[in-house]
Parts: structure tokens; sequence; C-alpha cells
């Protein structure tokens, strides 16, 4: 391998892992999607107009508000209409 393309890994893998440092809050922007597997392992990135509109094609909306959790491995969506478990956990009081 080259000392180029083992930086260029390196530099990615970096990058990588303090977006993933960083991902404690935010906001999702237009064309973003989060793709997660049975054992809860994901990915996330920005989908290019074709894909999201083949996607669109069997979407449906969530409610305002939800989280996703993985217990006894199984991924969950729970409601959070009023935004609750959200406030919870900016406050420190739930993590």
């Amino acid at each position: 391998m080259s000392i180029v393309k083992a930086f260029l890994i390196a530099a990615g893998l970096v990058a990588g892992a303090s977006a993933a440092a960083r991902a404690g809050e935010g906001s999702i922007d237009t064309n973003m999607a989060f793709v997660f597997n049975a054992s809860g392992h994901y990915l996330s990135g920005k989908v290019n107009s074709k894909g999201m509109a083949e996607l669109m094609k069997g979407a449906k909306a969530l409610p305002g508000g939800v989280s996703i959790v993985r217990s006894k491995g199984k991924l969950y969506v729970v409601e959070d209409p009023k935004g609750t478990l959200y406030q919870m956990a900016r406050d420190k009081t739930m993590f």
C-alpha cells in the first residue's frame, strides 16, 4: 500500500471518528439517510436525487418526534411527540 493511500485511509477514519464524537446533537440535512441493520450497526450520509426519489417510493412519515432505541437485540421506534425524551437527554437526566 502506498504512503499516500494509507494517509488518505487514516484521514478518513479520523474524520469519521471525530464526526461520530460530535454527533450528540444536531440536525439532519435534506437528503440525509441513516440506515440501520438488524444488529444495530448504521451508516449515514447524503443520498443523491435519484436515490432519494427511489427511497421515497416506500417511505412513511414519522410522527413529530421519535427516538430509535435498541433493546435486547432489536431496534424500536419510540414516539416522543412532546419532545420529553429529547429534553431529558439534553438535560443529561436520562443518559
